[in-house]
């Protein structure tokens, strides 16, 4: 399964924001999902511990249902607003950073 997150990872460490919305990819596109299978969704480009500690905060916020053991996530009606939140900061950003390379050309 291909994610945006290599996309939106390159060769950088990602900023929080882009974290949440690598993790949210994940969990949309598995529909749901225990920390364990996100985690091999992102190819060990992040350690177990960071994933559930991830999911865990996601679900405070309410933008993930949790139930079960092991735990199950599921995104929430509030989580895909704040996925289609996200995706449109990263599409700003990235016109900014073409806009930038265009005029320092």
């Amino acid at each position: 399964m291909e994610h945006h997150f290599k996309k939106l990872r390159g060769m950088r460490k990602l900023d929080y924001n882009e974290w949440k919305l690598a993790v949210f990819l994940v969990m949309r596109d598995l529909e749901e999902a225990t920390a364990y299978r996100v985690w091999q969704e992102m190819e060990d480009d992040a350690s177990l511990r960071a994933i559930r500690m991830s999911l865990l905060r996601l679900h405070r916020q309410g933008l993930l249902n949790r139930w079960g053991y092991p735990k199950t996530y599921e995104i929430t009606e509030k989580g895909i607003e704040r996925i289609d939140w996200l995706e449109e900061e990263e599409d700003e950003e990235e016109d900014d950073r073409e806009e930038y390379v265009s005029f320092t050309l």
